[in-house]
């Protein structure tokens, strides 16, 4: 929850009640070798019970200077009279009988130091902030105090590195070696159909032809009688690839300072005049209800005392693409709303009473769904008003558009920002901005519908967000209020109250100077976005999450094996981006990428977001990695920064997302395939971690692709896809199968991940390994299609989206399968096995790979984990036992005696 309304919890100071001055010697000046007592006796207006006094020692000259951001601690009279030292003989205090407790008469004087006033003012309204544990002059007596006292200030960007790390290092040089001698065993072993144990050989040197003894090896003989084997070759080699791409991910795990920025403000109190932050909610026809969630979450988020108030540090601005009405009447319902709740002293005290007064905003809203659920009154009378208000925002969110009985009835409304520019372009909708800044203790709200809609099409989140950063009216020039940081607000997510306390210390690091004994803390050039880990609502206690929309593999296994490095990605939401760095073409090293006068040209191309593909997140952290610049990630036990509330629960949904994310890898990789290999990355992990984020998935889509089929021609062909002993698969295999699953069964103890929601992940992308194929089979027949259509003039072809139907046709085969390799065996006498145990078990995992997500796109609720291994070890027995059986002779029958 943002501050209360008081002028103190800002910037303006308290008024000086009453002031007593010692009567200073001319002739000892400031600075003379008798103490000084200043007694300043201020009142706070937000108490108003209290008076304390501020001690003032400014004569010590071996004590350590004080920095202004540094807080005075107010001490009673009592503490301040009983340090005070003796007075010299002929000095009096101009102190009354009551304050000095002797009753004496003195004579006052003006001859006072501003200065020390100024210092006073300063240090008593910044410790009406909050405690703080600023050190004073007298409590750091020793170097060792010192040394102590700067050990101590948080400083953000400290890392620790795991070791777990380390070890994964050490694992991935041993997987890569295990793998080169198991490439090796596949092509000079278990090709060779002579089954020899001992001979290792090229390919080919002991061909025959079953047909020609005497014909000589080629590479067509070979693959005739051979392609099964190379086939399930090429498999493992794409497998291997993208295996290899994965394990950049998880060398580099680090453990981040955790700290707020009330930390960081009560060490560097002027530091609160640079963290100005704009939130950006863009929206494009999503329900009322959804944005009602996320606007009061927004408007909820915990703010830290500075020089400027809430209105001026924070600001919403809610994108409507779409231009709907009832859009903007809720942005002004919640305003009114958050006014009520914020500044209304019924409402406040209310909720003293029924112990809720530290309930947000958001958590204020579910309370009044809670209190009128029933059959009459059950809350206060205290809550009549806001609650009216509350009434109309329910009402406005359950129709989704604005009530026919409203009509006529004066609506809450903004300030209008009327445009400076003459629009000329009947072709654009005109703009629309309404401004609500009315109360300096709640952030401003900003209602924009910019006025080219829906521009680009194949991007319009990055339209959105480049209209915020270039505005094309000068009259909304200041739309961004001097924010100097950006926050991508997706609507299908909230941000929890804590997100700009635990994100906002990232983009700074402290300096210490040693002489004076004080902490600054200075912007990182190289920091360009924090990002943090998104979470989603479980439906209910038995959901296990088919369609993986927590991606558990991805925010508490990848990003985190490459925040050691600051590689991690940036995401759609949950992410605040330095403006400057979006707004200027230059590097982290400060020299110009792209010209100024070419800002326009460049826009989307090098400056603000990204518009080269569909995913505005992607190209936009590759091209900042490429200029230099790193990212930092915020991921800690048991802390959830961001919360979806609007999971996708059917298949297409979730297959369409997983489209656009790589169509957006191939639109990147397709631009200058060469330049993303000779840019000059931050390090060279970074040029890893861009090749994996758009490369891995084609080549695990091709590896799967391929291990699919191999298993479906395994039960038709009924014919192994090498040559080889059973103890040779045993060396070979099994080493390089633990050592390349060992550094991701390891990353899960980095933030105690389960590992079934962990498997969801894996599982998925086994599932959707078709995507990519129709993604870049669709990139290539629309790049043809523009060559074609730009000489024709007819209509170009645009991949839209993608099919569910090859999941389904996957599963149909693995069950087909299953049933033709049953068939093979009862047609071979029961004979060969191990080739049929090899063959069904090859089956049940491939179609366990696919039936979770499968299953939810046929509305069915999958089964539990915990049963399906029941299940799994019931069929095992099973076909344990139809295997003895079959092997089981019956007795010959003795013969007849003669």
């Amino acid at each position: 929850m943002f501050q209360d309304a008081s002028d103190d919890d800002i910037t303006l100071p308290s008024p000086i009640q009453e002031v007593d001055e010692t009567e200073l010697d001319p002739e000892d000046g400031f600075g003379g070798a008798s103490n000084r007592i200043e007694e300043v006796v201020l009142e706070d207006e937000a108490e108003g019970d209290r008076a304390q006094v501020l001690k003032l020692s400014p004569e010590k000259k071996n004590c350590i200077p004080m920095a202004p951001s540094q807080r005075l601690r107010p001490v009673t009279a009592a503490e301040a009279g009983a340090s005070a030292p003796t007075l010299p003989s002929g000095r009096s205090t101009s102190l009354g009988s009551s304050r000095s407790g002797k009753g004496e008469k003195v004579t006052a004087t003006s001859n006072v130091n501003v200065e020390m006033m100024r210092v006073a003012l300063a240090g008593w309204n910044e410790a009406e902030q909050g405690p703080t544990d600023s050190p004073l002059d007298e409590d750091l007596e020793s170097p060792g105090d010192i040394q102590s006292f700067r050990s101590t200030y948080p400083d953000p960007q400290k890392q620790k590195f795991l070791l777990s790390g380390r070890v994964n290092q050490v694992v991935v040089v041993m997987n890569v070696c295990f793998g080169l001698v198991y490439l090796c065993w596949r092509v000079f072993r278990s090709m060779n159909p002579t089954r020899d144990w001992h001979d290792w050989a090229p390919v080919g040197t002991y061909f025959v032809d079953p047909e020609d003894p005497e014909r000589p090896w080629s590479v067509k003989e070979e693959f005739k009688y051979n392609w099964f084997c190379w086939l399930l070759f090429v498999a493992e080699m794409m497998l291997m690839i993208g295996i290899w791409l994965g394990h950049a991910s998880r060398c580099f795990p680090s453990k981040r300072t955790k700290c707020t920025m009330d930390e960081l403000v009560e060490i560097d109190y002027e530091l609160s005049k640079h963290t100005a932050v704009c939130i950006v909610l863009p929206t494009r026809g999503e329900p009322l209800n959804v944005l009602r969630q996320v606007i009061l979450n927004v408007m909820s988020l915990n703010m830290w005392p500075g020089r400027l108030d809430v209105r001026k540090n924070a600001r919403l601005v809610v994108m409507d693409d779409r231009r709907r009405a009832e859009v903007l009447l809720l942005a002004a319902l919640c305003y009114r709303f958050a006014a009520l709740f914020c500044n209304n002293r019924k409402v406040r005290q209310q909720l003293k009473i029924e112990g809720r007064s530290a309930m947000s905003l958001a958590s204020f809203y579910d309370h009044y769904l809670t209190c009128t659920m029933g059959f009459g009154q059950t809350y206060a009378d205290s809550f009549i008003d806001i609650f009216s208000i509350a009434d109309m925002i329910h009402k406005l969110c359950k129709d989704d558009c604005i009530p026919q009985e409203w009509d006529g009835l004066e609506l809450p409304s903004g300030t209008r920002i009327e445009p400076k520019l003459v629009q000329t372009d009947l072709a654009k909708v005109p703009r629309l901005r309404e401004d609500f800044d009315d109360i300096r203790n709640i952030l401003t709200l900003v209602y924009y519908s910019r006025p080219s809609n829906e521009f680009p099409p194949s991007c319009p989140v990055a339209g959105m967000l480049n209209g915020l950063l270039f505005p094309e009216d000068p009259a909304d020039a200041n739309i961004l209020g001097g924010a100097k940081f950006l926050v991508t607000n997706d609507p299908r997510h909230a941000l929890q109250t804590e997100f700009l306390q635990r994100t906002m210390p990232y983009f700074f690091r402290p300096i210490a100077d040693e002489e004076m004994g004080t902490v600054k803390y200075i912007e990182c050039e190289d920091v360009a976005f924090v990002q943090v880990a998104l979470r989603i609502t479980k439906s209910n206690k038995f959901d296990t999450d088919p369609l993986s929309n927590r991606n558990l593999l991805l925010y508490d296994i990848i990003n985190v094996g490459r925040d050691g490095v600051g590689g991690a990605m940036a995401r759609q939401h949950g992410c605040m981006y330095r403006i400057d760095v979006l707004k200027q073409g230059k590097d982290a090293r400060g020299q110009t990428v792209v010209p100024e006068e070419d800002v326009k040209e460049y826009l989307g191309k090098g400056i603000g977001f990204s518009t080269l593909a569909r995913c505005e997140w992607l190209p936009t952290s590759v091209d900042l990695f490429r200029r230099g610049f790193r990212s930092v990630y915020v991921n800690e036990i048991n802390e959830t920064l961001s919360l979806g509330f609007d999971e996708t629960q059917k298949l297409v949904g979730r297959v369409q997302e997983v489209f656009e994310n790589h169509l957006s890898a191939s639109e990147v990789l397709v631009q200058d395939p060469v330049g993303l290999l000779k840019a000059e990355y931050t390090t060279r992990m970074h040029r890893l971690f861009v090749l994996e984020e758009l490369c891995q998935g084609f080549f695990m889509a091709i590896a799967v692709e391929l291990l699919i089929l191999c298993v479906a021609l395994y039960a038709y062909l009924w014919k192994t896809p090498f040559f080889t002993h059973g103890v040779e698969v045993l060396v070979y295999f099994l080493p390089y199968y633990f050592t390349a699953v060992l550094p991701t069964g390891t990353a899960l103890n980095w933030k105690r991940t389960l590992p079934d929601p962990t498997f969801r992940g894996i599982q998925l992308s086994f599932a959707t390994a078709f995507v990519p194929f129709v993604t870049y089979l669709g990139s290539a027949a629309a790049e043809m299609s523009r060559v074609v259509c730009s000489r024709s003039g007819r209509r170009q072809f645009n991949v839209e989206g993608c099919p569910t139907w090859p999941l389904y046709a996957t599963l149909v085969l693995m069950v087909s399968s299953m049933v033709v390799t049953f068939i093979n065996w009862w047609r071979s006498g029961f004979q060969h096995a191990g080739l049929w145990i090899t063959s069904v078990a090859a089956i049940m995992i491939c179609a366990g790979m696919i039936l979770p997500s499968a299953m939810r796109g046929i509305k069915f609720q999958g089964i539990p984990s915990f049963y399906f291994r029941y299940a799994a070890l019931v069929v095992v027995l099973v076909v344990v036992a139809l295997w003895q059986g079959s092997s089981i002779k019956e007795p010959q029958s003795k013969p007849k005696a003669i």
